[in-house]
């Protein structure tokens, strides 16, 4: 990974890294929305198991976007998620999802 986007904390969490690369593009909330990153960088990013992260995701307890048939997370919606202090409760992810102004 880049050292430039590293600082010490991010090193001990390799994760933090891959969503600051990917929020990079803009700083407003609709093109955080546009900006999506797979379950396996999600994972990575909140230290869970690929398969605790689609638990959480299927009982829509963790913010996820659906594309087809695949699913996709919003890293702005995960920061929310870590600063709500990772609510496990069925149905908890909904209420932290950003909209998108039409």
């Amino acid at each position: 990974m880049d050292s430039e986007w590293l600082s010490a904390a991010e090193e001990r969490q390799p994760g933090r890294a891959i969503l600051k690369r990917r929020r990079s593009g803009g700083s407003s909330s609709e093109s955080c929305v546009n900006q999506l990153i797979k379950a396996a960088d999600a994972a990575e990013v909140l230290a869970l198991s690929p398969r605790t992260l689609w638990s959480l995701t299927n009982c829509e307890a963790i913010p996820s976007r659906r594309v087809g048939r695949a699913v996709r997370y919003v890293p702005a919606e995960l920061d929310a998620w870590i600063v709500a202090g990772c609510p496990t409760e069925p149905g908890a992810g909904r209420a932290l999802r950003i909209r998108r102004s039409a």
